[in-house]
């Protein structure tokens, strides 16, 4: 599964519309690995979607998260003026390489009581 964030373009007259993760998801057909979608309405610069998708190659799942977004942006009344300016797959590799060094993934004691993540 990847993770690819999309940066929408928002005219200056337009708020975005609350059920914005909705009308994407809903745009989705079968097969084409939607997973989930988060939407951070207040980003700087417009709102960024975050696609998450199933697919063998990042590059894959970048076409698909393009595709996706574009078909909705199309289709949908409520979407009328935003665009979608970029998107690429993201990696949370510097974030859980972050928490491994400052110890939390692994917790202090005997890693055979079967809890060896510790919860965020």
């Amino acid at each position: 599964m990847y993770l690819i964030h999309l940066k929408l373009g928002l005219p200056a007259y337009r708020l975005v519309p609350p059920e914005l993760g909705d009308l994407i998801r809903s745009a989705a057909r079968p097969g084409e690995g939607l997973e989930h979608v988060t939407v951070h309405a207040d980003a700087p610069g417009g709102p960024v979607l975050g696609m998450f998708l199933t697919a063998e190659r990042p590059d894959q799942a970048e076409v698909m998260a393009g595709l996706l977004c574009r078909r909705a942006l199309a289709t949908s009344a409520k979407l009328r003026g935003l665009t979608l300016l970029r998107w690429k797959a993201e990696t949370a590799a510097p974030y859980y390489d972050g928490a491994a060094v400052r110890g939390q993934l692994m917790p202090a004691g005997n890693p055979s009581t079967g809890n060896l993540f510790h919860p965020f």
